[in-house]
């Protein structure tokens, strides 16, 4: 499907950059990330893939407060992955509020 794609790519980007990566799905999100051994350590960031950001998506305070909220609840920062139209890039933005 498009969504396990994206996530294959959002992943392959991740890992490139050095990350330890793991499934989400038990803090509702798609991956967290660690920088070391995750039974040692806590995860950083908790990544939630999504199709393109639309610039409805960008301002829609609904939407990026339930992201905070989650990622607050799970002492986590929230990434929201993306394939960039443009070019093509895997692009991640932060998550804040709440």
């Amino acid at each position: 499907t498009r969504f396990e794609t994206l996530s294959f790519r959002v992943f392959q980007e991740l890992w490139r950059r050095g990350w330890i990566i793991t499934r989400g799905s038990n803090f509702g999100c798609d991956f967290l990330l660690y920088t070391s051994d995750p039974g040692t350590t806590h995860s950083v960031f908790s990544i939630m893939v999504t199709d393109g950001v639309t610039a409805h998506e960008r301002t829609d305070p609904v939407k990026w407060s339930a992201i905070a909220a989650l990622a607050t609840k799970v002492r986590k920062a929230a990434l929201l992955a993306y394939v960039d139209d443009g070019d093509a890039a895997v692009r991640f933005m932060l998550v804040e509020g709440c």
